[in-house]
């Protein structure tokens, strides 16, 4: 490390440095992009809760797999991580592949789209 990083604080942003220097700072308050279940994470862990949709974003059609975000969340975790250290990797000159990992995650999109009531997964053709 820097014998300097006290002056220089490059393990801040440079957002942060400007402000804390004085210089005007303006942080977003409408968001045009994100569902909103996914907006309010950033919301209310870095804008106090101000951030705000876009009336284009509570316009659109709701999505099947957000109708019933309870139910879904019973199920299923926000944030998953899974450990599949019995899988192998292979690759050759041009890419990697995991079958096991593969067909782990279809299964697990399959259980999602069951649990949807969805009658044509369009899955079938990937089996």
């Amino acid at each position: 490390m820097s014998d300097n990083r006290d002056i220089t604080q490059f393990e801040r942003s440079l957002f942060e440095r400007l402000s804390d220097a004085g210089y005007p700072v303006e942080t977003l308050t409408i968001q045009y992009r994100m569902h909103s279940i996914i907006r309010k994470f950033p919301s209310d862990n870095f804008y106090g809760g101000r951030l705000r949709d876009a009336p284009a974003v509570t316009q659109r059609e709701q999505l099947p797999d957000f109708k019933d975000f309870e139910l879904l969340s019973r199920h299923f975790s926000r944030i998953v991580f899974y450990d599949l250290e019995y899988t192998k990797e292979s690759s050759d000159d041009n890419s990697k592949s995991n079958i096991e990992e593969a067909k782990f995650t279809f299964c697990l999109i399959q259980s999602f789209i069951e649990l949807c009531g969805y009658k044509d997964d369009g899955l079938s053709q990937f089996k």
